[in-house]
Formats: C-alpha cells, sequence, structure tokens
C-alpha cells in the first residue's frame, strides 16, 4: 500500500487550506469544493483521483486591481533608483484681486522637474508627479522605475489613467482647510507643527493666536473653527513668503548641534583617558 493510500482523508484537509491561500495570492476571490463523496473517503471507487488532485478551486470574481496614484508610483520608483523620495515645494499663486488661489508644486527627481497647479494642493502634487513619470517614460526608463507597461505607449496610458479628475473645487478662502495646509507646509519645513491658544471674548466671539517658528498671527470670527481656519491662513503665508530663510535657519540649528554633540563627545572622551591613566 502506498503512502498515499494508507492516508486518511481527514490528513488532507490541510490541502484545502494551502490551496485557498495560493488561491488568494493569485489576486482572486476562491470557492474551495473538496472531494466529500462517500466512496472517495472510504476509497471504495478505483477511479477516484488521487488526492493531490482532490481539490478544485472556482473563480467566483475577478478582484478589482488597485491603481497606485501617480505619486505613489513616483514615491517607489525613486526609491527604488535613488533610494530617497522625490522632493516636493509648494508654492501659491494668487490673482490680481487677491479672491482665487492655486497651489503650484514642484516634484524633482534626479534632472527630472514636474510641476502641477491645481485648486488643492494634493491634487497639485499628483500632476507635478505624473509630469515627471511622463518625462521617465519618454526616456525609455519607465521599467527601472517599475511603471507597469511593456511599451512607451502602455505606460503613459497607466501614469493617464492614475491622474486623478480635478475636482470642482472652490476658490481658496476661509473655508478651506487652512490648518491642515498649514500643518503640510510646516512639515515640508522641517519645522515644528503651529500651536492653537483661543480665548473667548466679551461680544460672544473668538480669538485665536497661532504661534509657529517664532511668529504668531491671530484671527477673530463668530466661531472657534472659522477663527483657528483664518489664523492658520494668515500663519501659512508667513511661513511660505519665509520659506527658505526657515529651512536655512532649520539647518543652521542642526549643524550647531551636531558640532555641540561632537565637543561634548570629545570632552567626554579626554575624561575618560585621564580616569583610566589614574
Amino acid at each position: 500500500m502506498s503512502g498515499d493510500e494508507g492516508r486518511g482523508f481527514a490528513e488532507y484537509e490541510d490541502l484545502f487550506t494551502d490551496a485557498e491561500t495560493v488561491a488568494r495570492e493569485l489576486g482572486h476571490k476562491i470557492t474551495v469544493i473538496p472531494r466529500n463523496d462517500f466512496d472517495y473517503k472510504m476509497g471504495l471507487s478505483r477511479d477516484a483521483p488521487a488526492p493531490s488532485t482532490s481539490i478544485s478551486i472556482r473563480v467566483t470574481e475577478q478582484m478589482p486591481e488597485l491603481k497606485k496614484t501617480c505619486k505613489t508610483l513616483l514615491e517607489e520608483g525613486s526609491r527604488r533608483m535613488f533610494r530617497c523620495s522625490p522632493v516636493y515645494e509648494t508654492a501659491i499663486i494668487s490673482s490680481d484681486d487677491d479672491k482665487k488661489q492655486t497651489f503650484q508644486v514642484t516634484c524633482k527627481v534626479g534632472s527630472r522637474i514636474g510641476i502641477g497647479k491645481a485648486r488643492l494642493a494634493q491634487e497639485a502634487r499628483h500632476i507635478a508627479a505624473a509630469e515627471v513619470l511622463r518625462q521617465i517614460i519618454m526616456d525609455g526608463s519607465h521599467q527601472d522605475y517599475g511603471i507597469p507597461g511593456a511599451t512607451k505607449e502602455e505606460a503613459y496610458q497607466y501614469v493617464f489613467d492614475c491622474v486623478p479628475e480635478p475636482k470642482n473645487a472652490k476658490a481658496l478662502n476661509a473655508e478651506d482647510n487652512w490648518i491642515g495646509n498649514l500643518n503640510e507646509l510646516c512639515q515640508q519645513a522641517k519645522c515644528i507643527l503651529p500651536q492653537y491658544a483661543e480665548e473667548r471674548k466679551e461680544d460672544g466671539t473668538f480669538e485665536i493666536v497661532c504661534v509657529c517658528h517664532n511668529r504668531e498671527t491671530k484671527a477673530q470670527a463668530i466661531s472657534k473653527k472659522a477663527a483657528k481656519n483664518s489664523a492658520a491662513q494668515s500663519m501659512f503665508t508667513e511661513i511660505h513668503h519665509s520659506l527658505r530663510q526657515i529651512i536655512a535657519e532649520n539647518e543652521a540649528a542642526k549643524k550647531a548641534a551636531e558640532a555641540l554633540m561632537s565637543d561634548c563627545m570629545q570632552v567626554l572622551e579626554k575624561c575618560l583617558d585621564e580616569v583610566c591613566r589614574v
């Protein structure tokens, strides 16, 4: 009697789980149909297939393909090629009457530069990333960056499909999320996130004070949320206008801290040497 013939049916139940795992790796929702007829379980049928072939997998539904965003696609490709992330710089373009404002994002990967403009900062980033991806495709390097597509045309179409549809966003005003925009700008400048303090006035309005990187802005409104958003908007403008200066100050502070740490280590090593000599 062979090893397979001597095993009970229950001993092959682990194969069902294994098959389901393999099928899931293939990206399908599956139904596992074990051979559980009486003759097969009892080993009475000579025509019963071997246990290794006693599992059938039926595809019941194709899992939808999850498309990556242009920003994610470029992030992965940049890390693969340069082991670093793309560099994004955000600017705001105002209309002549200052009533409409647009985000302009510059994306840099190596020597390639892409620019995206949109009413929403996130959309502008995706557009800028897509522009860099198009340059990579035109250079014939899309496979090196992991951009799907056997040809330039297929890769270009894939990127085109990843570009988000422009949303019907209204002009940026006090109702937009300036708090979130300010946080993103602070992360870009590598400075501490803003702090807020509130005060209820006698007339029932709220005054919010926003403090960030030795700067302070104030705003007053009927609702606390509107006042905070307005203060964040003013601070965004302050930080944005002096962004390069802030980055330079942070780099200088970082170098000073590193120099101080180095001096402390040298003093400590000197003290340890003297102690050892004693």
